[in-house]
């Protein structure tokens, strides 16, 4: 990965952008709310699925001491 392509890091998460359909955005904020679970905690599952569904693993963070 290039040095531009490297995305901003906060703390343990990069953060990014993704754009949406007006009703896929309308629903996750429906189904956050009902839930009282934060959208990106949702966004975050549905992008481990989908590695997952291609066989891409990804190394899990190792606790912090």
């Amino acid at each position: 990965m290039s040095p531009k392509a490297t995305p901003y890091l906060k703390g343990r998460r990069a953060s990014t952008t993704i754009y949406l359909r007006p009703e896929v955005l309308t629903a996750i904020q429906r189904l956050s709310a009902s839930t009282d679970t934060p959208m990106a905690h949702y966004l975050r599952q549905a992008v481990d699925d989908l590695l997952e569904k291609y066989g891409i693993r990804v190394p899990k963070p190792k606790a912090r001491a």
